[in-house]
């Protein structure tokens, strides 16, 4: 049973390679070579490299970049109305991170929280109230060491729910 559904897999695969022409199929952008670039640094070669917007594909909507810091109270984030997310986010004093709700359906949002070269501050990620936002999943307890970051992803999936995807912790 199992080499007919690893066969019938394989097929598939293979027929989804030779059906979707190349255009339409997601083209990876690797990155320079960055050895020794943490926290900020690493975030400002990415910034440098797409220059505020990333093509994912020429048929997928633009990722748009956003930075910000959080000193202290309340940090609503600010989403693009067409395509995803990146948001650069740096921690500069104690609050909270307010995620509102996705402008569609599968959008994606990724977390970047970075600590300031103080450290050591606190900041909660949820949901903004109005309207009522849930998350799904959890995040980690956020690195509190100068300079480095944390990253999050997140999917919006319902009219009110992002779903944390995963995260890397201490980069």
């Amino acid at each position: 049973m199992r080499k007919i559904i690893g066969r019938v897999g394989l097929l598939a695969i293979l027929i989804s390679i030779v059906l979707i022409p190349a255009h339409a199929r997601a083209q990876y952008v690797p990155l320079p070579p960055t050895p020794g670039l943490t926290g900020p640094q690493l975030r400002e070669a990415i910034d440098q490299r797409f220059n505020g917007t990333v093509q994912i594909s020429p048929n997928a909507p633009n990722v748009t970049i956003t930075t910000a810091t959080l000193t202290s109270g309340t940090l609503t984030l600010t989403l693009p109305t067409h395509g995803h997310s990146l948001q650069n986010l740096t921690i500069a004093g104690t609050g909270t991170i307010l995620i509102p709700a996705g402008n569609w359906l599968g959008q994606s949002l990724a977390l970047n929280i970075c600590q300031d070269s103080t450290g050591g501050f606190l900041a909660t990620v949820q949901g903004a109230a109005s309207p009522t936002i849930t998350l799904r999943g959890s995040f980690p307890t956020w690195t509190l060491t100068p300079n480095l970051c944390d990253i999050c992803g997140l999917i919006y999936t319902t009219a009110s729910t992002w779903v944390i995807t995963g995260c890397k912790q201490n980069l």
